[in-house]
This record gives structure tokens, C-alpha cells and sequence, in this order.
């Protein structure tokens, strides 16, 4: 049948390796909406059950926070000291995957949903793929909390579950880039490619 679909390549367990190697700090972390502030505008916009899981997420010794959130102050942990109960089984457990030209090659870009990593493959001969980088979309999550990071204007993309591939003539810019949006950090930015 002409309109089967049939396996050209499979990432097997890259994202896992090349996550760890690239971001030793951020796998098998965890940092979602339950990391945000007491008093924080998700806080304040909950309904008791998750300001407790955010409450709990903060609180330090009797609950899971840490010591140091980032600012020398008790709070929700930096994702360089978490560990997700569910990435053991689930791996990096990609997100979203786009793909588009960029440098004159067809590049597919695929993020992970807890540790923020986007993957940059470059699948011009899909059969040979490579992996030509790996980038971490929240760097600051390594020592700061989403609360301290947001305060510092430097939280970037975590959970990022939406990505748009823009290729050069769309692009405003007018080079090749791809936007992503982070689910949990509400916020959105534009990465260019360099050719």
C-alpha cells in the first residue's frame, strides 16, 4: 500500500544520553507550576489544594524546598537539586518536535518536557540523521528556583511545549530560528540559527 507509513529512523535513546552528557545537573529534574512562589501570582490564583503543593514545594526543613532557592534563601529547589520520581520510566520524555530549513539543511528541533532541552537534529538525509547540538532553554534553572530566576529576568523556557520553526523569509529577523514557549514559565523566545 502506497499510503503506509514506514520507519526511516528512530532516536532511540539519544535524547537520554545527550541529555545527560550535555546537562548532567538538569536529568531526571523536575520543575513545574507546583515550583512557584507562596504569594506568587499562581499562588494567589489557586485554589487551596495547589497553593498546599506549592506550599510543600517551598518549605524548608519539613517539606521539599531546599535550603538556597537561588537567592540565598529558603524556597521551591533549583532543578539542579530536584529528581523527577517519573523520569526513570518515562527518560527525557520529549514534548514537541518541529522541522524546517535552516543553513540549507532540514533541521528538526524536539524538547524535552521537565529538563528544558532542545535537541537540534540535522535530518537532511533522514536514514543518517545528526545530532548537531543540544541547548538548555532555562540555564538559570541549575542554581535559582523559577521564582528567583523570574525575579532576575532570566528564566527562559521551562516546559516547553510549543515550538514554531521559522524559516528565514518568515523569519523577522531573516535568519532561520525557532520560538519556543514555555508552558510552566508563561513565557516565549526566539533562538536563531547561526550558519
Amino acid at each position: 500500500d502506497r499510503r503506509a507509513l514506514k520507519l526511516a529512523w528512530d532516536s532511540g535513546s539519544d535524547f537520554e544520553r545527550e541529555q545527560c552528557a550535555a546537562f548532567p545537573w538538569a536529568h531526571n529534574g523536575l520543575q513545574d507550576a507546583s515550583f512557584a512562589p507562596v504569594d506568587g501570582v499562581l499562588y494567589n490564583a489557586s485554589g487551596k489544594g495547589f497553593r498546599a503543593v506549592i506550599e510543600e514545594r517551598n518549605a524548608f526543613p519539613d517539606g521539599t524546598g531546599c535550603a538556597d532557592g537561588g537567592d540565598n534563601n529558603t524556597g521551591a529547589c533549583p532543578l539542579g537539586q530536584t529528581v523527577d520520581e517519573r523520569s526513570p520510566r518515562d527518560g527525557a520524555a520529549p514534548e514537541a518536535v518541529v522541522a524546517g530549513v535552516a543553513c540549507g539543511r532540514l533541521l528538526a528541533v524536539a524538547t524535552t518536557e521537565k529538563q528544558s532541552s532542545a535537541f537540534i537534529y540535522d535530518i537532511t538525509v533522514v536514514s543518517r540523521p545528526k545530532l548537531l547540538f543540544v541547548r538548555h532553554l532555562s540555564p538559570a534553572s541549575k542554581l535559582k528556583n523559577p521564582g528567583v530566576a523570574y525575579g532576575g529576568r532570566e528564566l527562559g523556557e521551562i516546559d516547553p511545549e510549543s515550538l514554531v520553526f521559522l524559516e528565514a523569509e518568515f523569519s523577522p529577523s531573516g535568519k532561520a530560528g525557532v520560538l519556543f514557549a514555555g508552558a510552566t514559565s508563561g513565557t516565549v523566545s526566539f533562538w536563531e540559527f547561526s550558519c
